[in-house]
């Protein structure tokens, strides 16, 4: 609700219709004001540097967890024109989304494609098309291991 037409007009003007023009050079999420950018890589930025073990690019902003991750990037992509491209595959005939294999199509199309999420967190209501993402959920977010909450 707004106080005014005026502010919902601002609203629409600065959040609903503005582009996402500020990309985080971390995890290339992008957003559409600087502010929010940089509450993004502050919030990243805290969660690495509390962790011990981490891996920063010697010639980019990009920081890593694991060192395999890290010498993947330096080898593939750091600096570099992307190599590898995604040719072919086999697409939903509903929505266009393309995959590696019919397999994970046939999953998309049985259990996503135009259908409602069915495993939500009883803890903060995300759903979740696959239940083990809604697994991995409550272990990273909320510490659950105990799998009978399911």
């Amino acid at each position: 609700m707004y106080s005014s037409e005026k502010a919902l007009k601002r609203h629409v003007q600065f959040y609903c219709d503005a582009p996402r023009r500020f990309s985080c050079v971390h995890c290339q999420k992008r957003y559409r004001h600087r502010e929010s950018l940089a509450r993004h890589q502050k919030h990243v930025l805290d969660q690495f540097m509390m962790r011990d073990n981490y891996y920063l690019c010697p010639q980019c902003p990009k920081f890593y967890l694991r060192k395999n991750t890290i010498k993947r990037h330096l080898r593939y992509e750091c600096g570099k024109q992307p190599q590898f491209r995604f040719s072919g595959g086999v697409r939903c005939p509903k929505c266009d989304r393309t995959y590696k294999w019919h397999k994970t199509m046939k999953r998309h199309l049985t259990y996503e494609c135009g259908i409602l999420p069915k495993f939500v967190c009883k803890f903060c209501s995300k759903a979740f098309y696959q239940k083990y993402a809604l697994k991995t959920h409550l272990r990273g977010f909320h510490k659950v291991s105990n799998s009978s909450i399911l």
